[in-house]
């Protein structure tokens, strides 16, 4: 069965998410790890406790990796080269809460690797449709978020202004489910991506 990592900046944001998406597959779930938070306790995230996550939960099926913001992003490529797992690792653009739901259940179904992700992506492909928003229009200028600890989002508007900069054309490789290379065409993963370069690792 499909390991699921999730990783977030707050504890109680990750454990509420996972008891959610727990409801959801009471059968038999997944095997899953959280990697909430930075040292101590504070608002963060932990390249080794993300990388201790994978290994707990890394079997031959894989393991997938969800992410909240920010510096999650750049904290879960950096714990890749921490996890010492001898299988599939693959980290997704997915929002937080829906693609860990249809995570979970994906993969307490006994889906693979990259069914699980591919769903998990989609996640918001029903509420879009209900509200009439397939295609939603990003702002041109976001607004400023003031920045928290741990949390880099000043340079949001920067990734985005980023994303319509490059379109589809500046983006090569992926594995198809928005993963890790899966290039540029979800501007929300260049904007998070963009807020950490621009402002610095803070987490």
């Amino acid at each position: 069965m499909v390991g699921i990592v999730v990783v977030s900046h707050s504890a109680p944001l990750a454990e509420a998410a996972v008891k959610l998406a727990l409801e959801m597959a009471p059968g038999g779930p997944p095997p899953i790890a959280v990697a909430a938070g930075a040292v101590g306790g504070a608002t963060g995230t932990d390249a080794v406790a993300i990388a201790e996550g994978i290994g707990a939960v890394a079997s031959d099926d894989g393991v997938l990796v969800l992410m909240d913001l920010g510096s999650a992003l750049l904290s879960a490529e950096m714990a890749l080269e921490f996890a010492a797992v001898d299988c599939s690792v693959r980290l997704v653009a997915a929002p937080f809460v829906e693609g860990l739901v249809v995570a979970v259940v994906a993969a307490s179904a006994g889906l693979g690797l990259d069914e699980v992700a591919a769903q998990a992506v989609g996640a918001l492909a029903a509420k879009q449709e209900h509200l009439g928003q397939d295609n939603p229009v990003i702002p041109a200028d976001p607004p400023v978020i003031p920045a928290k600890a741990g949390i880099s989002p000043p340079g949001v508007g920067r990734g985005l202004g980023l994303a319509e900069a490059l379109g589809d054309q500046g983006c090569q490789g992926g594995d198809g489910f928005g993963g890790v290379g899966a290039g540029c065409r979800n501007r929300h993963l260049v904007a998070g991506l963009g807020a950490e370069r621009d402002q610095g690792h803070l987490a």
